[in-house]
């Protein structure tokens, strides 16, 4: 069976916003520069959510809309390292509901979440569909269903772009571990987590919308029948979270949804054929799930690199283990690959 599988990162959403003229209203490069005009998802009106009053912990470790990118990249280093860390030990946690860190972890997750979705709709909103005919992906995709019996999209990524972008086309595809009906020719990964992820139990009216509050402990983990997919009235829908930050290691919870859709996507780059990795930052902290991946595949497929700022790190990488590995700095490389 020909397989195609694509790692997608961060990057592949900034290409699409650059292509749509919307960086400037989806910041994805700055996830915190408009952090005081996301809504606090409460009955009591609008109270910007990266405030001090709101996020506390965040905002005391130094994390603003105001802080330069460079600064905030650090501490929220520590926060995820931290959280990483404290995981692994035992379920007595009443220690770490007091640290700094883990508290603003916490805050962090809930964060990220209202962020995409307020994201996500001021993407529906745009005229997006005017523009996205001409989008490289879009074009490759189409393309490769062609060609490709299998086609695997391994994403990091919360937001809900790509997927909207395929149904708006009429492409049809599944959520691995999530959707019931499997089958499809394309199976979209989300080891991380995703805005579209909500509860499988239907809330009530009193449930909706409750008076909102960050609970500062670590939840047990959700399984696959926990979640179900939706892309319409995300705000409203049954609050549970499945947003790992970047960075954070999707494989700390035994049987959790976020490890079964990991073990699922190594399984998935077993076979393929061609590979094309795109946004991935590769940084220190979210290079074991990505090696997981890799090391899964073929030695002699082809595999191919999109990035305009390439990782030297990354790029040793792939040369040390894949001889047909090529790495190219555009997207509009993707004409040519699927010829």
């Amino acid at each position: 069976m020909k397989t195609l599988t694509l790692i997608l990162g961060n990057g592949v959403t900034i290409d699409l916003m650059s292509h749509l003229k919307l960086a400037e209203q989806i910041n994805v490069r700055n996830l915190f520069a408009r952090g005081d005009e996301i809504e606090w998802p409460s009955h009591n009106g609008f109270s910007g959510f990266l405030t001090y009053k709101n996020c506390p912990n965040l905002v005391s470790l130094g994390i603003t809309p105001n802080t330069p990118p460079e600064t905030a990249a650090i501490i929220f280093e520590k926060i995820i390292t931290c959280a990483n860390f404290y995981s692994y030990r035992s379920k007595n946690q009443s220690d770490e509901e007091k640290n700094i860190y883990i508290r603003a972890y916490l805050e962090l997750v809930e964060y990220l979440r209202s962020l995409f979705i307020w994201y996500d709709k001021i993407f529906v909103e745009s005229d997006w569909k005017k523009n996205i005919s001409t989008w490289n992906w879009l074009n490759f995709l189409k393309s490769a269903q062609k060609k490709y019996e299998k086609i695997n999209i391994i994403t990091l990524n919360y937001d809900i772009y790509l997927e909207r972008i395929l149904k708006n086309e009429g492409i049809e595809f599944q959520t691995s571990q999530i959707d019931k009906e499997q089958g499809k020719k394309i199976t979209i990964f989300k080891p991380h987590g995703s805005i579209s992820f909500v509860s499988s139990v239907e809330p009530t009216q009193t449930e909706t919308m409750p008076d909102y509050f960050i609970s500062y402990k670590f939840k047990d983990p959700l399984t696959p029948s926990d979640i179900k997919t939706s892309y319409e009235d995300l705000e409203q829908k049954r609050l549970i979270n499945t947003i790992i930050p970047p960075y954070g290691d999707s494989t700390r919870y035994q049987q959790s949804w976020s490890r079964l859709i990991l073990e699922k996507a190594i399984a998935s780059a077993k076979n393929s054929e061609t590979i094309i990795i795109s946004g991935i930052s590769y940084w220190h902290v979210d290079r074991l799930e990505v090696d997981k991946i890799l090391l899964s595949a073929e030695e002699d497929c082809n595999i191919t690199k999109i990035n305009p700022s390439s990782n030297p790190i990354f790029d040793a990488v792939l040369q040390s283990r894949f001889s047909r590995y090529q790495q190219y700095r555009s997207s509009s490389i993707l004409q040519e690959l699927i010829k």
